[in-house]
């Protein structure tokens, strides 16, 4: 018999900040990860997809979509670090926030949320119509 794996939901912004927090901790150049998750809101799999300088990050759009289908996911949520401890977005964050995600819809795939982590964090669903 099969033991069932307890898989963990990351609904809440909150929650998804306590959880990876610990990964960007100290870290000087911004990183940008996608949770891929499955039909029933559990991870899947998180995966690092770009590694920016100092100030900025790049949302990687085929490698993104490309994990999506290989790992079957339905939805993904991004989450990237400001290594100045600010997690408000700047104008390149929301910009490609929002292409990102009328790309994401196209393609029959959910962008459940993009949180950027500083000191606190910042939820683009909670702020932004666009996710």
């Amino acid at each position: 018999m099969r033991r069932k794996i307890d898989k963990k939901k990351f609904i809440n912004p909150k929650d998804i900040f306590y959880e990876f927090s610990p990964y960007f901790s100290d870290l000087k150049q911004e990183h940008l990860y996608a949770l891929y998750i499955d039909t029933k809101g559990h991870l899947i799999k998180r995966k690092l997809i770009s590694i920016g300088n100092i100030n900025s990050s790049l949302i990687d759009d085929k490698m993104i979509i490309k994990w999506a289908y290989k790992l079957s996911a339905s939805a993904i949520i991004l989450i990237h670090n400001h290594p100045s401890g600010d997690p408000h977005p700047s104008i390149q964050d929301l910009e490609m926030t929002k292409k990102f995600a009328k790309i994401v819809k196209e393609l029959g795939f959910v962008l459940l949320d993009h949180i950027i982590i500083g000191n606190d964090y910042y939820s683009m669903k909670i702020h932004h119509n666009f996710i």
